[in-house]
């Protein structure tokens, strides 16, 4: 089996797994970079900047790993919840982050 395709044996996510409850819609969600993080005059906006850089870690007085790894610079989810009813109640919100297979569909 590919390691790609064990996805497929998962059960796969409605749009009703995620219904908010009492009126409460989720109506945006968006990463935001902030301008001065990376030199631009706006926050950047859906765009996820990574870059490799050298890491060390002292393991012990004697002993020190020097490797590779991707890193990211800092960015914040900004979500826009309408609550018409202005209820107060606990909500959690998961966020998966992944390469899209249609540009065009954002969802």
């Amino acid at each position: 089996m590919k390691l790609n395709r064990i996805y497929d044996f998962f059960i796969r996510y409605e749009e009703r797994d995620f219904a908010l409850a009492n009126e409460v819609v989720l109506e945006s969600v968006k990463t935001a970079v902030n301008h001065e993080a990376v030199g631009t005059r706006r926050d950047l906006e859906n765009i996820l900047i990574t870059f490799e850089e050298t890491a060390n870690i002292d393991h012990g007085s004697s002993s020190r790993i020097t490797y590779n790894r991707l890193n990211h610079v800092r960015y914040k989810y900004q979500m826009r919840i309408r609550n018409s009813r202005r209820l107060q109640s606990k909500v959690m919100v998961r966020i998966w982050l992944g390469p899209l297979r249609n540009q065009a569909d954002i969802k």
